[in-house]
């Protein structure tokens, strides 16, 4: 990828990071990509978050 791409993926994320837009931040995503985190708050009814058919309760 070019330095361009790698940009505007950045401040894409940024963006749907801080207008906490769940669907928007996941979408930049592979479907089958995993996020860890020992910070992480929030439980789902999946096994990991990430999953964009996650339910958040």
């Amino acid at each position: 990828m070019t330095t361009q791409q790698n940009l505007s993926i950045a401040h894409k994320w940024f963006d749907a990071f801080n207008n906490h837009n769940l669907e928007q931040l996941l979408s930049l995503y592979d479907e089958e990509a995993e996020h860890l985190s020992p910070k992480l708050k929030i439980k789902t009814r999946n096994q990991w978050f990430g999953s964009r058919k996650a339910s958040f309760i």
